[in-house]
């Protein structure tokens, strides 16, 4: 596994935290939008690119949390977040894409970057 911590205790680090474990559920979630669910940007993007989230993204494990499951700072003022440890690289990627002769696009590229 992979642990992040966010040593600094600010309200901004906060919402990054926040912010960072709303998107890694996000992107554990099908890509299929149940009936009038607003688009997501992430998961218009993925299903664009017909790429499975679970197959393109560290899988989130687990995150310091209240007992109703929000994150939030552990009992000592730090956020952690708990990530499988990732087994391809972007430069793996990319390296494939450039075997096959499949280059991105433009639009790819922009959300790489």
């Amino acid at each position: 596994v992979a642990i992040k911590t966010y040593l600094e205790k600010s309200p901004s680090v906060y919402g990054k935290f926040k912010k960072q474990i709303e998107i890694l559920k996000q992107l554990q979630e099908p890509l299929q939008r149940e009936r009038g669910e607003p688009p997501s940007q992430a998961k218009e993007l993925l299903a664009q690119a017909k790429l499975d989230p679970r197959k393109v993204f560290v899988k989130l494990l687990d995150y310091s949390q209240d007992s109703d499951g929000r994150p939030t700072p552990a009992h000592d003022g730090k956020c952690y977040v708990v990530l499988e440890l990732a087994s391809y690289t972007l430069e793996d990627y990319l390296n494939d894409r450039r075997k096959a002769r499949d280059p991105m696009e433009m639009w790819e590229v922009h959300h790489v970057v």
